[in-house]
Formats: structure tokens, sequence, C-alpha cells
């Protein structure tokens, strides 16, 4: 990866103007996989005579986005580049055979192209791409009214238009073989309005007040179309015209709109005292009339104790407590107030690899469905009510410091989809339900080892964090709540009441009374419980950081790293892997193994008893490949058996670097020059996950979604190392 810029900045006591242009270019470890980012940025603030002050931004990004087709094979129905790759024979020379018919241009591969493209021909044939430009600009104003009065305006947009295309050529997995190209236009506006007055005023020697008030207008607007060709008449031309059949793939039209009243009002104490009050209403266009309006407010102190004492110590420089308590509201999404129609039902499905066999237009005749989702004209907006305490100490003429903060919150009338009987005609209800507690600690350590204005310099930071998330309630008479269903498997992250937010819910294996495994005796493999149960918590029980800083003279060195203490993951690699016996966990293969539990009954789920009423051991021998492959530690067991404890360690970044002295550039044009080294990612350990995977559990499949702890056939992840040059003129 290459990235340049380039910043322009001056101006005069009462003007100033910045510019920035910057490029990156980079390839991806996978073939064929590469992003650019090319943007431009101009800013800019002047004061006219009459004492109006004016500023505007803007800034215009392009991005573009190649790559193969990825994801987890099984789970999606691609043509994943990955579908495969991790779970062949090591001892498949593939880069030695050819890996397209020279004929038909198909995929050639060891297994059947039903089962999974070849990884080489996935890579150069099949593919995606996004191409985004995004413009952002603001205008603002302000004026100083009089002394202790001010008025400030301001207004912005954000625009973006996103081009995706996604292509499976014929002779792929993808698509049935035929070829396909989709193709997504997504235009996303956001316009803010802002418009403040501020007042600021000492009403006595002792006492400063603040007070704001304030209007905000925010507008979202996004409008989506898709369209699918099938069947590729010409293998390398990727245009719908270059196809056999276009029929529309789902579109989408969003508006909406919320108002604001604001104000803050703070009290200031002699500089160590302050007492702030904060209070909003909002107008949601997407509730119900009669729950439009919400309000919310806040309240929070902190008081720096060692000046309101006068405290005058080497020990303890600096002291400050603070305590807050806030409600934060939020609306509901579009157009949830009443069932909506659907021209398309492959709207609600993702581009990639999203096949429908029940898209309109149906036969050529166009149509629409209601969605399957109910919804409830009676919406309330959920509310988030915290409370936080903290301190900030400084000790030993601040070698030593120290931040503290407890949190708690509470969010009341959640808004989601509870599931529905089929009966109903509808499959979910999105409405409010539940209660979600969230409690936690964060504390922040500064250290000063070795400090010295021109010598060695030494700082240590760590940082402790540590949440609870709870669920504490559902809706009455609800027990479960899926979050999301994931390839139509048994794995999901599910809601319960009194279990932490997000919890993995899977088949699981037969136990006795006392925990046993129950075995089969027809074969010596698991039995499958008839109930699905909770196999893990993605929630970690705490992270840890710790960031060493070096520094001398114009030398640094700077050291992070982090720790992860628990939080499961299931992870469909590690469990094809396992299952595909590409390991050296699975290397002893002449082997016959027993697994450790009792006889039971595959169809009452009970122990099986000798003729003295005792329960009977297992003592069946399986195949390694039993072991692995069948109902018992891999790919076609259980869930729970794909579950692994997620404890990280890491070295997240190293960073070596050296700024020149001013006196070596005293008769150069550069007024600053520094040259650095920065690696990320250097070294891992997951010390529950089976050693020889080497597998990271920072891979995620989904992102930034709702819920965290699953992982199916995702790239892996990257080391980098970057070389650094800043200049200044």
């Amino acid at each position: 990866m290459t990235e340049n810029s380039l910043t322009l900045s001056g101006g005069t006591s009462k003007s100033s103007l910045i510019a920035t242009v910057s490029k990156l270019d980079q390839t991806g470890y996978i073939p064929n996989s590469t992003f650019k980012r090319f943007n431009l940025s101009l800013g800019g603030s002047t004061t006219l005579d009459n004492g109006l002050i004016i500023n505007g931004n803007l800034a215009y990004t392009n991005s573009q986005q190649f790559g193969p087709a990825g994801g987890a094979n099984n789970a999606t129905g691609n043509a994943s580049a990955f579908g495969r790759t991790m779970f062949i024979g090591r001892n498949w020379p593939l880069q030695e055979f050819p890996f397209e018919d020279p004929t038909t241009r198909a995929s050639v591969f060891f297994v059947p192209v039903g089962s999974s493209t070849n990884p080489y021909w996935s890579t150069k044939y099949d593919g995606f791409s996004a191409d985004v430009n995004r413009f952002v600009a603001s205008l603002g104003a302000s004026y100083n009214l009089n002394s202790w009065l001010s008025a400030a305006y301001k207004i912005g947009i954000n625009n973006y238009s996103q081009n995706d295309k996604e292509w499976f050529r014929p002779g792929s997995r993808g698509a049935g073989g035929i070829g396909q190209i989709a193709e997504g236009n997504t235009v996303f506006t956001e316009i803010e309005s802002n418009f403040i007055l501020t007042a600021t005023t000492q009403l006595n020697p002792d006492f400063n007040l603040r007070a704001v008030v304030g209007h905000n207008l925010n507008q979202r607007t996004m409008n989506e179309q898709r369209v699918r060709g099938q069947g590729m008449i010409n293998f390398d031309i990727l245009d719908l015209d270059n196809t056999s059949n276009v029929i529309p793939f789902g579109g989408d039209y969003e508006r909406r709109r919320l108002y604001g009243m604001f104000s803050d009002l703070t009290l200031d104490y002699r500089g160590f005292a302050f007492l702030n009050f904060t209070g909003r209403n909002d107008w949601s266009s997407t509730l119900p009339s009669e729950n439009r309006s919400f309000f919310y407010p806040g309240v929070n102190g902190s008081l720096v104790f060692t000046d309101a004492l006068k405290i005058k110590s080497s020990i303890l420089n600096y002291g400050k407590i603070r305590a807050s308590w806030a409600t934060v509201g939020n609306d509901a999404p579009a157009y949830a107030l009443q069932p909506i129609y659907l021209i398309n039902l492959g709207a609600n499905s993702n581009l990639v690899g999203a096949i429908r066999q029940n898209d309109f237009p149906f036969r050529g005749l166009p149509a629409a469905t209601l969605s399957n989702t109910a919804t409830d004209p009676n919406l309330k907006p959920e509310f988030t009510r915290s409370v936080e305490v903290g301190t900030e100490l400084k000790l030993f003429n601040g070698r030593i410091g120290l931040d503290f903060t407890y949190y708690k919150t509470r969010t009341t009338d959640q808004i989601g989809q509870l599931s529905l009987p089929a009966a109903s005609g509808f499959s979910n209800l999105l409405t409010n339900f539940g209660v979600l507690d969230n409690e936690g600690v964060e504390v922040g350590l500064s250290l000063d080892p070795l400090r010295s204005e021109k010598g060695f310099n030494w700082n240590i930071y760590a940082t402790f964090t540590r949440n609870r998330n709870i669920v504490r309630e559902l809706a009455p008479g609800l027990e479960e709540i899926e979050i999301q269903g994931l390839f139509g498997g048994s794995v999901t992250p599910v809601l319960r009441p009194g279990l932490p937010y997000g919890v993995i819910r899977g088949t699981v294996s037969q136990r006795d009374e006392e925990g046993n495994l129950l075995i089969d005796p027809s074969n010596g493999q698991l039995i499958t419980a008839l109930q699905e149960d909770i196999v893990g918590d993605p929630n970690p029980d705490f992270l840890l950081g710790l960031t060493n800083t070096f520094s001398f003279k114009g030398l640094s060195l700077n050291v992070v790293l982090d720790y992860r203490k628990g939080g499961d993951l299931y992870s469909g690699t590690v469990n094809q892997m396992l299952g595909r016996g590409v390991l050296k966990d699975t290397e002893k293969r002449e082997m016959n193994y027993v697994i450790p539990g009792f006889l039971g009954d595959p169809n009452t789920g009970l122990a099986l008893l000798d003729e003295r009423g005792n329960k009977i051991p297992n003592n069946i021998q399986v195949e390694l490949n039993d072991m692995y492959f069948g109902n018992t530690f891999a790919v076609n067991g259980n869930d729970e058996w794909g579950v692994f404890d997620a404890t990280t360690i890491r070295i997240r970044e190293v960073s070596l670097g050296y700024t020149l002295p001013k006196s070596v550039l005293q008769k150069t044009p550069i007024g600053s020059l520094r040259l650095s080294i920065t690696g990320r990612n250097l070294w891992y350990k997951a010390p529950n996950f089976p050693k020889s995977t080497r597998f990271d559990p920072e891979t995620s499949t989904f992102g930034s979604q709702n819920f965290i702890g699953f992982e199916y056939q995702a790239a892996p992840s990257v080391r980098r190392v970057g070389l650094n040059l800043q200049a200044t003129f």
C-alpha cells in the first residue's frame, strides 16, 4: 500500500485557508484484489470588517474497490475464493495444474464444480467492484451580538453515490454455472442544519454562567436500485447487455427527518466546581404523531478538589471527581408504522450471491407483496438512562496519572423484531420490548518511570475495560429473540432474559444429569440433544491495553500490546479445517479413539443401564476421520464443538521514528522532517484455539453488526509494515 498526501495552508490575521490532496493505492494479498482512494478537501474562514465570521469546508472522495468473491462458500452458496482454499489437501499441487478448461473456460478442480470453484479460477474470473463518490460540504457563520451573546449557524450536506457490480462467469459454482451479473446503485444524502445562541456572563466574582440554546434539523434520504442479469453470453464482457435475462433485483427508497431543540447550561464556581444541565426535545418523522415528540435531559457535575481544598503537595498534584446522570432517546427505523409493499423480494437480500426463486416479476408479470414483518402503529421511542461516576488523579509531580470511570445504563422500550406464528400471516413484529442493562468500569493508568527534558523518557499507559451487558426483560411471555438468522443454520445470536446480550445458541450433544457425554452404541459417536441450548458468550471478560513509549531527543519507540480475556467465537474455518484433516492436530490417523462418556439411547436421550442399573462406560473405538467428520467434534458435529474461547495476546503495533533536529534543517526550506517505520499486528497468540490453526479471533465475517462472535471462512488477517515520511515547509 502506498499513500501520499500534500497539505497547503496559509492566511492572514483575519483569514485562513487550508487544502489537502491525498491518494492511496493498495494491492491485497488475494490475487486481483485492489483498493484505490483519492481525496481532495478545502476549508477556510474569514472575519469581515463588521465582525461576521464566515467559514466553509468542501471535501470530495472517490474510492474504488475490486476483488474476488469472498465469504463462506458452503453458507452463502456463492463461488468464494475461500470456499475450499484452507480445507484442501496440503499436498494438492494446485499451482502445477490448469484451473481452466481450454474449450469451455469453465473451472477445473479436484472436486466437482457443484461443490467448489478452483480458487485460482475464482480470483481471476469471479469478483465484485464498488465505485463510491462522496461529497461533504458545510457553510457556517457566527457573530457576536454583544459582549455576552453570540449567534452561529451552520448547514452541511453529506452525499455519496455507490455503484456495485458482482459477477459469476459461466463455469463457476456461483449462479448455477450459467453466468450472472448483478448491479446496484445507491444514493444517500444527509442534510444537517444547526442554529445556536450562546450567552456567557459573570454573575458575581465567584460564579460564571454559560448558556446555550439551539435548533437542529437532520434529514436523511436513501435511494437504492438493483438489477440482475442471468445467462452471460460472452465470457469476457461484464455488462448487463451481455446477459440473456435481465430482471429487477430489488430497490428501496427511504427518507426520514428529525427536528430538535436543545439547551446546555453550565455554572462555574471559582474555576474548580462545575454544574451542567442539558436537555433536548426531538420530533421524529418515523414515530406515530402521538409519540413523535420525546424529551431527554441530563445533569453532570465535577469538582477539582485539590483546588477547592487548596491542596499543595508533591504527592497529590491534581484531583478531580465527576458524576453524571443522563437520558438519551432514539427513534424508529423509517416506514416502521405500517406494512409496506415490496416490489421485489430480493430487496431484503444482499447483492452478493443472492438468488431468489420467488423474485418479481414472476414469469414476466409485475407484482408486489407485503413485507413479512408486521408493524406496531403505536411505537414509542426507546430510552437509555445512564449513571456515571469517575475520578482523575495526578501524583508525584505528574509521574502517575489515574483516570477511573464506573457506568451503568438501562435501555427500555427497545425497538426490534419479535417472532410471530406463521398462522398470523407474518413472521415478525416490529415493536417495543424489553429491558437491557449495561454496567462496566474503565481505568486508565499513566506512569513515567523515566522523565527528562533533554534525556531519556519512558511513559507507560495502561487501560482496563470491563463491561457486562445483560438482558433483563423481553416482551411478556417471550423467552427468546433471534437477533439475526445466519445462513439458515442452527447457530445464531439470541437474547434471553438473565443472560448477556447476543449469546450464541446452537445444537449441543446429549449429556446425562452429571454432565457426561452420551454415546450412540451403534457407532461410538455423539448423540444430538433434542433441544438446542446456549453454546457460547461472545462478550469478553475484560480488555487490557499496554502502551510503552520511549523517547530520546528526536528518536522515539512506541509499542502497543493488547490482551483480550474470554469471549467466545464460533469459527467455521477452524471447524472445517479440523473436519477436513488438514491440521497437525489431526495427524495421528493410524490411531483409533474412544470418546469419554456413557452409552445412551438416541431416541430418549437417556443413559443405557446394565443389569445392575449402572451406566455403561463407552468402549467403542472410532477412527480419527469419524472423530472430526462424523457426529462428533467438527464438520458434521453439533454447534457447541465449533465454539472456542477467543482469549488473545497481541502485539498491536510497534513504531520507530526519528525527527531531525531543527538545527540540521536551518539552511534548507524544510521546516520539519520525520521518518518512521511502523508494524501492525506483528504477533498474536490465541491459546484456546487448536494450535496448528494459527487462527486470529479478530477475524470477522459480519463486520459492524449488532452482534459478534461468528466467523465463516473469512479471509485471514494481515501483518502490515509501513514506512512513513512527513515533511513541512
